[in-house]
């Protein structure tokens, strides 16, 4: 009888402490409306409260999976396998520039997959938590059309990308502090380094090599700073964060047409980027007789600029120049409800939607011809999108040792491919917590 009350006290607390992507995914919340195992990338020194687990899901192109481990009796270190990247240096990446600028050409950076570690100390009323996320990603290619023994013309390209993507972070969570039953502040600090070449060789008999006629060379550095604050009073949360991250990206090309050993043209476009991103939100927690329903809303405010400049370094002046501006302000609120309808078996339903979001963008786009201006195009715009809604559902089975939780197409249920024809989307999103 005393194994089967500890089992059931086991299983509650776990039921409510331990979420997974999937749950959150259901419950339509972000990740700080709630307690979620999803804190600890934010929050690493929570990690504290999934001591000796498993957290394992489903991707749409993969799998990836947590295992916290407890040791003494005050430190747990945990670390996560093939995460989907969430960096906001990599997104910068898939921005837009101008149409008549190079800008930066290689695209997407390339990271696919993320190794995080952390560790999470309990001091009493003062937990310390760690997080390290590295990404570190090679591509190569290299491909020959020569002969036997080498001709002139004959052809070789070369083709090399280098990510390199590290990531700290550090909190402090003190417990009964002040007014606050939690309060709990954390700093990220990003560093991203990123290289691509791309050569195209032709065999020069006369001069017996290998000669460049086309080379194309990128180098980007980038930092990203994110300070959080999360404090929860009774059933109420708060949440403030507020993150700067800035790119500089240098694009170097260069021909040489007669494959002489001198380059004809070189070119040069330089790109700055800068972002900022602020968001204070608050969440509510009611438990009623059988179910748990949270809600909440949040403002987030977001800027964006980026700045290209095109230079001929051939006959030294600029030749293309583009400045872009966008702010956007959003209003999104969310609820969700926790039915625990048998001791094995809880559901789950989410609705998300926005009171109103605007953009503000600022476009400065000179023509350059000759090294000077000759027509400064400028545009001002400001726009209101469509306020989208989700509508997400799901369950979760309890076991003694683990649990299953399951969404039902995790898209939108609103948007199901069976009836949009895009086939891109899984049908569920399925996660499993061990616990031992």
């Amino acid at each position: 009888m005393k194994k089967m009350i500890i089992i059931t006290a086991v299983l509650f607390i776990f039921a409510n402490i331990a979420a997974t992507d999937a749950r959150l995914l259901n419950l339509g919340t972000p990740f700080w409306a709630q307690k979620d195992n999803t804190e600890v990338f934010a929050f690493p020194s929570m990690g504290l409260d999934l001591a000796n687990t498993f957290v394992g899901e489903n991707l749409v192109n993969g799998f990836f999976g947590g295992l916290h481990f407890r040791f003494l009796d005050n430190l747990v270190i945990g670390a996560y396998f093939n995460r989907a990247p969430d960096s906001l240096i990599t997104r910068l990446w898939d921005e837009p520039g101008a149409y008549d600028t190079v800008g930066i050409y290689s695209g997407d950076p390339g990271i696919d997959r993320l190794f995080d570690i952390f560790m999470a100390l309990d001091m009493g009323d003062i937990d310390l938590g760690l997080l390290v996320t590295f990404s570190n990603e090679l591509y190569y290619e290299e491909i020959t059309d020569e002969n036997v023994p080498l001709q002139n013309a004959d052809y070789n390209s070369i083709e090399e990308n280098k990510v390199s993507d590290l990531n700290f972070t550090f909190d402090i969570s003190l417990s009964d502090f002040a007014p606050f039953d939690l309060m709990a502040f954390a700093v990220d600090f990003g560093i991203l380094s990123h290289s691509y070449k791309y050569l195209d060789q032709t065999y020069n008999l006369g001069l017996t090599d290998w000669e460049n006629y086309e080379t194309h060379v990128e180098s980007d550095g980038a930092l990203e700073m994110t300070f959080r604050l999360l404090t929860a009073v009774d059933t109420w949360r708060f949440y403030a964060s507020f993150t700067f991250a800035g790119l500089d990206h240098v694009n170097d090309y260069m021909e040489d047409d007669d494959a002489d050993g001198a380059w004809d043209y070189e070119f040069q476009s330089v790109t700055d980027q800068n972002w900022t991103d602020m968001t204070f939100g608050f969440s509510k927690q009611c438990e009623l007789n059988n179910f748990t329903l949270f809600l909440g809303a949040y403002f987030r405010m977001t800027s964006w600029k980026w700045n290209t400049i095109d230079t001929d370094i051939t006959d030294s002046f600029t030749d293309e120049e583009y400045n872009y501006k966008e702010k956007m302000v959003e209003l999104p609120i969310f609820i969700g409800a926790e039915f625990r309808l048998k001791k094995w078996l809880n559901l789950y339903a989410g609705f998300n939607t926005k009171l109103f979001q605007t953009w503000y963008v600022d476009v400065n786009d000179p023509d350059w011809i000759g090294g000077s201006v000759d027509d400064d195009y400028t545009e001002d715009v400001k726009y209101c999108d469509d306020f989208p809604s989700s509508i997400y559902l799901g369950t979760r089975f309890i076991f003694s040792k683990f649990m299953i939780d399951i969404v039902v197409y995790p898209e939108d249920l609103l948007e199901v491919y069976i009836l949009s024809g895009d086939d891109a989307d899984p049908l569920a999103r399925v996660a499993i917590i061990y616990f031992w």
